[in-house]
């Protein structure tokens, strides 16, 4: 009778064995599935512009899908579904996670691009403290020293990198500019000075070697308005900015 049970119960072990080990699998291969499925529709949502459903389907994956295969894809589209919204804060944590934990996905390099674009993108407006502007240089600056030197991505690094410097170079312009309707020449020649040494390349440089010419010129400082017209003829390829040049000199008081 005993070896009749234990035989039985040896019996119903072996069979109910196997069917665990094989539960397990097929539950893990049906949460990839599903992920990837609603990966896919989630992206059909961001590609027709519905970037606010998107972002909450994605939102929800980030939670259900952790550690699913398609994790760095689910950063990504939850990081430009934000970035799409203006929501450039947490735009800029998805791509930062992605890149943390993802270095070998294929949004790799773009994710790398999109921190400091959101950097750049939420700073404010050149009146305005530039604290994020500064921030974005330098993340941008080290993103063009350590990525591949081809692709979009760098191209437009280098155009965002370009403009948040011309916000900085506007605000010292400004400044300068503000002094000179204020009657403060002095302080004025000063900023417009400091600027040409630290914006040499701004759109706004030629404007400013022209007003600090018309302040020396104004303030009768001949000898100085004299170099400076002869730096601005010798060294400005603008044929437009040395003939107005020529003109301030010649409606002052400095001889040519």
């Amino acid at each position: 009778m005993k070896k009749s049970i234990t035989k039985l119960l040896t019996l119903t072990v072996c069979i109910l064995l196997p069917v665990s080990a094989i539960g397990k699998p097929k539950k893990s291969k049906d949460r990839t599935v599903d992920c990837s499925r609603k990966l896919n529709e989630s992206i059909q949502l961001y590609k027709k512009g519905h970037f606010s459903k998107a972002q909450l389907r994605l939102t929800d994956m980030k939670m259900q899908c952790n550690g699913s295969p398609v994790m760095d894809s689910v950063l990504y589209y939850l990081g430009m579904s934000n970035i799409q919204t203006k929501k450039y804060i947490e735009g800029r944590t998805e791509m930062e996670l992605l890149v943390q934990d993802f270095p070998n996905s294929v949004f790799f390099n773009e994710a790398k691009f999109r921190i400091p674009f959101c950097v750049y993108k939420q700073s404010h407006s050149y009146e305005r403290d530039q604290e994020e502007t500064h921030e974005a240089i330098r993340l941008f600056r080290d993103y063009l020293n350590e990525s591949p030197s081809d692709g979009w991505e760098m191209d437009s690094a280098r155009f965002y990198y370009k403009e948040a410097i011309e916000k900085l170079a506007k605000k010292q312009f400004q400044a300068a500019r503000f002094y000179e309707r204020v009657e403060r020449y002095e302080a004025a020649i000063v900023y417009y000075r400091t600027f040409l040494s630290e914006f040499p390349e701004s759109k706004f440089s030629d404007e400013a070697r022209l007003n600090v010419l018309a302040l020396l010129v104004r303030l009768e400082r001949t000898a100085e308005a004299q170099e400076a017209l002869e730096e601005i003829v010798s060294q400005n390829p603008n044929k437009e900015t040395v003939q107005k040049a020529k003109e301030i000199v010649q409606n002052g008081s400095v001889k040519k």
